[in-house]
C-alpha cells in the first residue's frame, strides 16, 4: 500500500517542486539547507522520486537535476503537485490493485480516518456499483476511488450526498475533457446517454448521527470498446471515445477533488437547496417520461422536478410522485 502525505510540510513535494523549476544542477548541500533536512535525507528522497519513475541525474560537486518525469497519467507525486485543496485527498492511498476501494475505505473510516482521505486504486477486482452490480474496472485506464466524509448532519439529511459529489463530478468531467457529461438519478453520470460514471455511497449512522459516508467514484477515461462491452445493464462510454483523445487521470483526478472540496462545503454550510439548481441544470432526467423500478415495481411518469431533499417528482397522468429511492430505467 502505498500514500501521499498532500500538505505544505511535504518534503518530498517540496523537493520536487525545487527540481522541476531548476534548469541546473542543485547541490545536495543547497536542498538540505534550504528544505531544513540531512543530506543524507535528500539522498533518501531522490531514491523515492526515482523509484516513482522520475529520471534523476546525480553528478559529483554539482549535484541532482531532473531529467524527465514519470511516463505514466496517474503519479502520487504529480497529484501532489497539482492538488489545491484545503483537506480534500491531503491523504492520498494508491493501490495498484484491491478488491474495492470502497472497502478499503471503510476499513479506514472505522479506524477514525480524518475526512477528505482518499483511496485510489490502478485496479478494482470486485468493483461494486448500486444495488450489488459489479463495476467494470479494467486496469490503469480509468480512475476508481473512494472518499471518507464525516458530515455534520443527521442521517436524513445525508442522503443527498450522491448528489452533491454528482454535480462536483459533471463539473470537474466538463472542465478537464470538455464533454457534455449530465446526471441520470441518483447517482450515475452519462455522456449522450452514455454512462460514464458511477457513483456508489454507504453509510454508517445510529439513527440520529452519521459516522461516516464513504463515496466510491469509478469514472470511465481512457477505456476501449472491448473493455466497456462488459456493461451489460447499459451501454457505456469513456472520456476517450467520446473526445477521441487520452485523459490525464492525474489531473482529472485532482480537478474531481477540487470540485468535490468546493460543493461539498457549500451543501455542509448552506444545505442542498444551495446546489439543487446546479443538479437541474445538468440533469439527464428532468423533462423526460421515464420508468423508476422502486421496490420491484414499475413506476411511470414524466420527471418535472427534483426537490431540496434530493426526492424526484413525477407526474403520472396529473398526479404527482414523489421518488425518494429507485433506479431509474434507461
Amino acid at each position: 500500500m502505498d500514500s501521499l502525505e498532500i500538505s505544505q510540510d511535504s518534503v518530498k513535494l517540496k523537493l520536487l517542486k525545487k527540481l522541476l523549476i531548476s534548469q541546473e544542477y542543485i547541490s545536495g548541500e543547497t536542498l538540505a539547507n534550504d528544505l531544513g533536512i540531512s543530506r543524507t535525507a535528500i539522498w533518501k528522497h531522490i531514491e523515492q522520486l526515482r523509484e516513482s519513475g522520475y529520471k534523476i541525474e546525480a553528478q559529483p560537486r554539482q549535484g541532482y537535476r531532473l531529467l524527465s518525469r514519470p511516463q505514466q497519467d496517474l503519479s502520487l507525486e504529480e497529484i501532489g503537485l497539482c492538488l489545491k485543496t484545503s483537506w480534500m485527498g491531503h491523504r492520498l492511498i494508491y493501490l495498484s490493485e484491491t478488491a474495492s476501494t470502497n472497502d478499503v475505505a471503510k476499513q479506514l473510516a472505522r479506524q477514525e480516518a480524518a475526512p477528505g482521505t482518499v483511496v485510489l486504486a490502478g485496479h478494482q477486482t470486485h468493483g461494486k456499483g448500486r444495488l450489488g452490480r459489479r463495476w467494470i474496472s479494467p486496469p490503469d485506464v480509468n480512475l476508481y476511488f473512494s472518499i471518507v466524509l464525516r458530515p455534520n448532519v443527521s442521517p436524513s439529511k445525508a442522503a443527498v450526498a450522491t448528489l452533491v459529489v454528482a454535480v462536483a463530478i459533471v463539473k470537474a468531467i466538463r472542465e478537464v475533457a470538455g464533454i457534455p457529461a449530465t446526471i441520470k438519478w441518483p447517482n450515475d453520470i452519462l455522456c449522450q446517454g452514455r454512462k460514464l460514471v458511477g457513483i456508489l455511497t454507504e453509510m454508517s449512522a445510529d439513527m440520529d448521527r452519521v459516522h461516516h459516508i464513504v463515496v466510491g467514484i469509478g469514472i470511465n477515461c481512457n477505456s476501449d470498446l472491448t473493455s466497456l462491452s462488459n456493461h451489460l445493464l447499459a451501454p457505456a462510454t469513456s472520456i476517450t471515445l467520446e473526445t477521441g483523445t487520452i485523459v490525464a487521470r492525474d489531473q482529472l483526478l485532482c480537478c474531481c477533488l477540487e470540485q468535490l472540496e468546493k460543493y461539498y462545503s457549500i451543501w455542509i454550510e448552506q444545505g442542498f437547496a444551495s446546489i439543487v439548481d446546479e443538479w437541474k441544470r445538468h440533469s439527464e432526467t428532468l423533462g423526460k417520461r421515464i420508468k423508476v423500478l422502486v421496490d420491484d415495481q414499475i413506476v411511470e411518469g414524466t420527471a418535472v422536478d427534483l426537490d431540496q431533499n434530493g426526492n424526484l417528482i413525477l407526474n403520472r397522468e396529473n398526479e404527482i410522485i414523489r421518488i425518494i429511492a429507485g433506479d431509474v430505467l434507461v
